[in-house]
């Protein structure tokens, strides 16, 4: 990312610190060459090529494809790629100035290499954190803070990679991802490759090519990582430092080999045009489903690696280029948080509009000038914070800081996750079906594992199966277990549906295929445990990304086909003497409730206006399926009626239980409210 600058940063207009000289478009210290006028390496255009990169990611995070789309083309689709740009040009970076070190000293102090990171990187990231903090808590609900506060503290330790990687966060999900710190996952990610790197130039100098064998070694060995990893859809494969590493080595193998890159003036232009082309077009072709890194990072890496092997360029040392890419590090720090929060701060919880995401760009802009200017700049220029105690004094600081604004929150918000007064946006958050836990299958499992609820003595026994609409129902189906002493079988997998059609999953980029292992393997327990009645249901969005024959994404007009036959395989599949219903999906509301309503407390804000377009054609095609199946014990059955009798209709039940714990799980406490609906619905005598 910006943040792995060889030293820093001069003045805006990419000339020279009177403290510091220019090279390669990174500022060095005296400590480093005397006099940048003698330097064989003076690299302007790499700074440009910075400012590149940065305009890429504000692009891609700011939605502004979304604008261009409505003309028919593509500009920012995959300008996350900008953070792989970031990577080669810091490995790039870092590795000369090593290398450097070595040839002029003949070791290396890992110790003032480590001073000089925190120079770079500390002060800036810390006003950061700080400042980002302290305004989330203002912008964003009580019942988040507790989120906040752990995303600040994996920032502040350079763990934010690892932390996002564990919750599973889909960095290329837009507007879902909600975090004000996601940003420092790539900074972390560098600060480790740089914990280790040094160590390992100072293991291979000892041998001819040591180095450069060594850096090999390990893109190879990651490449493999990352192309394996992203196959499986892990987390890891985004974030994860073995997953990445190779594109930093990529950067540091240019270090190594760059004396050694001699080329025509005419062949380098052709060098460098394919590079930009690579890098461009990955930009213009690649999108949110393009499965990422693997293979596909390959395009943005080499485009990078071919532009700066090419060697200096003019037309990215201009002026306009310096002055951005001088700022690349405090603008890609403050652009991420302005986006996130300008929204909720102006009263837009979800999806803010173009007019509200230029401005946030343009107040991260001048905010990272103000930064450069006064904080980064100055920093950069003081012999003070590369003295050890200085240095470990503004660690130790940073961390305290952020440790002072997030413990209150986290004191706060930890009372606050245990409110049981589900009428309050808090207490709604947190009112969520506790006792299947150990049963909800993730997006890797296949094992039908269930919870056994209601009486496991009788001889009656029951499954509810389908996603995490079906979980949200398991207080209703629970009450009733108990009326009718039923034994109840729960399975549910996250984002899969219950019938056999086959699913594009975006998290994973890929079908679904754990999802038809999953469906097949709850079968098999229906004829095992004797199911008397099977309950299947789904959001309804799980169902609108289904591929077709030819493994493509359906169109809407191939929706209803695939649905009809989807549920006739399943129904046909099912034991002769069991019972089958398909529970539609409830109305859902466009928006976060608890968020919502944190902001309007009278709630007519968040109300459901108007039933889903694709519930009718689903429920006929459901019916149809059914029907097609000749099966007598099947049936479809509906709870929207109990839900929303008409439109609009509140979020909140007639005594102000609030219903949706999010934008579109139920609360336990509402769907516990719903058994006598739901009895109703399935024709089913008094017990």
């Amino acid at each position: 990312m910006p943040a792995a600058r060889a030293g820093g940063s001069g003045g805006s207009n990419g000339a020279p610190a009177r403290s510091r000289v220019a090279t390669g478009g990174v500022q060095c210290e005296k400590e480093d060459v005397d006099d940048a006028s003698t330097r064989p390496d003076f690299r302007l255009d790499v700074q440009g090529l910075r400012a590149i990169a940065i305009v890429l990611v504000v692009g891609y995070h700011a939605g502004f494809e979304r604008v261009f789309q409505a003309f028919g083309f593509s500009v920012f689709g995959g300008g996350y790629v900008g953070v792989d740009a970031f990577f080669v040009v810091s490995g790039f970076l870092i590795t000369r100035v090593l290398l450097r070190e070595l040839r002029t000293t003949g070791s290396l102090s890992l110790s003032k290499f480590y001073r000089r990171r925190a120079r770079r990187l500390l002060p800036l990231s810390i006003i950061t954190l700080v400042f980002t903090l302290l305004t989330a808590f203002i912008a964003l609900p009580a019942f988040e803070w507790h989120i906040l506060a752990k995303d600040a503290a994996g920032s502040a330790l350079f763990l934010a990679n690892a932390n996002y990687a564990i919750q599973t966060t889909d960095y290329l999900a837009g507007d879902a991802v909600r975090s004000p710190f996601l940003h420092f996952w790539s900074l972390s990610l560098e600060e480790q490759f740089y914990l280790v790197w040094p160590a390992i130039i100072l293991v291979g100098r000892r041998r001819p090519w040591g180095i450069l064998s060594l850096a090999v070694g390990i893109a190879a060995a990651s490449l493999i990582v990352s192309i394996w990893m992203t196959s499986s859809g892990s987390p890891w494969a985004f974030f994860g430092l073995n997953s990445r590493a190779w594109e930093l080595s990529a950067g540091a193998l240019l270090a190594v080999l760059e004396q050694r890159l001699r080329w025509a003036p005419q062949f380098a232009s052709v060098l460098r045009a394919v590079g930009l082309a690579l890098l461009l077009g990955a930009v213009t072709f690649f999108t949110e489903s393009t499965p990422f890194p693997g293979p596909a990072a390959l395009v943005p890496v080499v485009g990078t690696a071919l532009f700066i092997a090419a060697g200096p360029s003019a037309l990215l040392s201009r002026r306009p280029f310096q002055f951005v890419g001088g700022l690349s590090y405090s603008w890609y720090l403050t652009h991420w948080p302005c986006l996130v929060l300008a929204g909720p701060l102006l009263d837009f919880p979800n999806n803010s509009p173009l007019w509200v995401r230029v401005g946030a760009v343009a107040v991260s802009f001048g905010a990272a000038w103000l930064l450069h200017s006064f904080v980064e700049a100055r920093a950069l220029q003081s012999s003070l914070l590369l003295r050890p105690r200085p240095a470990m004094a503004l660690a130790v600081g940073g961390m305290v800081a952020v440790g002072v604004v997030a413990g209150p929150a986290l004191v706060v918000a930890g009372k606050r996750s245990h409110a049981d007064d589900v009428k309050t946006p808090d207490g709604a958050r947190f009112d969520r079906v506790a006792n299947v836990k150990s049963c909800s299958q993730d997006f890797y499992d296949t094992e039908a594992t269930a919870c056994v609820l209601g009486d496991p003595s009788v001889s009656t026994t029951v499954a509810l199966v389908g996603d995490s609409h079906a979980e949200h129902l398991v207080p209703a189906f629970e009450k009733l277990a108990g009326e009718r002493h039923w034994r109840l079988l729960v399975f549910t997998k996250s984002a899969c549906l219950p019938f056999a059609a086959p699913r594009y999953l975006p998290r994973l980029r890929r079908a679904y295929a754990e999802c038809d292992a999953w469906r097949d393997n709850v079968v098999a327990r229906i004829y095992v445990e004797h199911v008397s009645f099977v309950f299947l249901t789904s959001a309804l969005s799980t169902a609108n990304s289904v591929l077709d024959s030819a493994g493509n994404l359906a169109t809407p007009e191939m929706l209803p086909s695939i649905w009809s036959r989807g549920i006739y395989e399943t129904i046909k599949s099912l034991p002769i003497s069991t019972i089958a219903y398909y529970i539609e999906d409830i109305p859902t509301p466009s928006t976060d409730v608890p968020v919502c309503l944190a902001d309007h407390v009278d709630g007519r804000a968040c109300a459901i206006l108007r039933p889903n377009p694709r519930a009718a054609p689903f429920a006929a095609a459901l019916v149809a399926g059914m029907a097609e199946a000749g099966r007598e014990g099947a049936f479809v059955v509906s709870l929207s009626s109990a839900v929303c009798p008409k439109f609009p209709c509140s979020v909140r039940d007639d005594d102000g239980v609030i219903r949706f714990r999010d934008g579109n799980h139920m609360t336990a406490t509402y769907a516990a409210r719903l058994a006598p609906a739901l009895t109703a619905a399935l024709g089913l005598p008094d017990p």
